[in-house]
């Protein structure tokens, strides 16, 4: 049996004073955090302290960005414990070309994931943003690169940190890509164009954006690249100088390095509704498309950005590959495909490649009832139907 050794007198004192001491610890700690934290929320609610936190948060930007960024104000809501508001922020590269701009920012946070080294936002609203993804014909580097490299490459440096989003809002937003333009091409008149110093540009872009997702993975430290977890998603998307009108998207996209992986179980234009399934690949030459596209239904009105002579009345339905063959040319092949319009009905198989010239890769289809001009408006190449009088038509790579 342990035998307790009775406390003396100063034994006891000295214990009472080191739990006194604790205590006193303890609190001070709690009494500096607290002081700190209203200390910042304090100075961002006045002038002179949001200006100050504006010229940090600028200056920590700067010290790791080759490109300038700035930000016109922080709001009154910012704070160390929830909510930072931001107002006109914008990065350019370093030749000053435009690259991000925001017209206003609400982002919310927890202050614990910051100290921990972790970017994990509650919410993100974003309003008025305009995006330019870039390179001129000069340029051996695209213009995020330019802005976001401070200095050479570190190869030794491999570290990442988690950055992620959630309950990602944007509207009124525009995205433009812009590639040098080797002048080639047999319907330039449809084309976006714009003239730089270096040479032309073609222009891609989306316009009246909006966008909703759940989650945004924009960097982990398990492997690189980024995730997007779409819940909404509309847009005016511009190939050629007509657009085509999404009205909403759902799904899931992955990006690692120039590679876009698209996963869409859901996309709604004004008539028509389909799923996407594949992969966009970003390089010198453009962007390269290997998408599969699901259409139960489909209003021909939708396609007519694609090709502006189609009817604009009918419907239809089938399964579309879309498949880059070369730099500037791609292959449209639909199967299992059922189009109809007052007068004609088209069914089967028909691949085309656009590019400098357009020619059939594969042909077979039944027309009937067949109007002769309404045929030739859904196929957008001569075929000799001249004078031709039928009720139905069977077209194959054979004539």
């Amino acid at each position: 049996m342990t035998e307790t050794r009775p406390t003396t007198a100063p034994e006891a004192a000295e214990a009472k004073r080191r739990t006194r001491y604790r205590r006193w610890v303890a609190l001070g700690g709690l009494v500096a955090l607290l002081l700190a934290g209203l200390t910042v929320v304090i100075m961002s609610r006045t002038r002179v302290g949001q200006e100050r936190l504006r010229r940090v948060t600028v200056n920590w930007l700067e010290d790791r960005f080759a490109g300038r960024i700035a930000i016109g104000e922080v709001g009154s809501e910012a704070s160390l414990l929830g909510t930072m508001t931001l107002g006109d922020v914008t990065i350019t590269e370093p030749g000053g070309r435009p690259f991000v701009a925001v017209r206003s920012a609400i982002l919310s946070y927890d202050w614990r994931t910051l100290v921990s080294g972790r970017v994990v936002l509650d919410r993100v609203q974003l309003e008025g943003v305009d995006v330019v993804v870039e390179r001129l014909p000069d340029w051996d580097e695209w213009n995020f690169d330019r802005a976001f490299r401070a200095g050479p490459d570190d190869p030794a440096d491999t570290a990442r940190v988690l950055v992620e989003l959630h309950n990602v809002s944007i509207t009124d937003a525009s995205v433009e890509l812009r590639l040098p333009w080797d002048g080639e091409a047999e319907d330039s008149a449809r084309l976006l164009l714009e003239d730089t110093p270096s040479g032309p540009l073609r222009v891609f872009a989306l316009q009246d954006l909006s966008l909703n997702a759940s989650r945004i993975l924009a960097e982990t430290p398990d492997e690189p690249g980024r995730l997007v977890e779409l819940d909404g998603f509309s847009a005016h998307a511009y190939v050629w100088d007509q657009p085509a009108r999404i009205e909403s998207a759902r799904g899931t996209i992955a990006v690692r390095d120039s590679v876009v992986t698209l996963d869409l179980d859901r996309i709604e234009l004004p008539g028509s509704s389909l799923s996407a399934l594949g992969q966009v690949v970003f390089g010198d030459s453009g962007p390269r498309v290997d998408v599969r596209l699901e259409a139960p239904r489909v209003a021909l009105t939708d396609l007519t950005w694609l090709h502006p002579e189609l009817p604009t009345v009918g419907r239809g339905r089938g399964t579309i590959l879309i498949r880059a063959l070369a730099p500037g040319r791609v292959l449209w092949f639909a199967e299992d495909l059922d189009l109809e319009t007052p007068d004609t009905r088209v069914r089967g198989t028909v691949g085309l490649v656009t590019g400098d010239t357009l020619y059939f890769s594969r042909l077979d289809l039944v027309a009937g009832p067949l109007d002769v001009p309404t045929l030739e408006r859904l196929l957008p190449v001569d075929l000799p139907l001249d004078g031709l009088e039928v009720e139905a038509l069977r077209l194959n790579d054979g004539g």
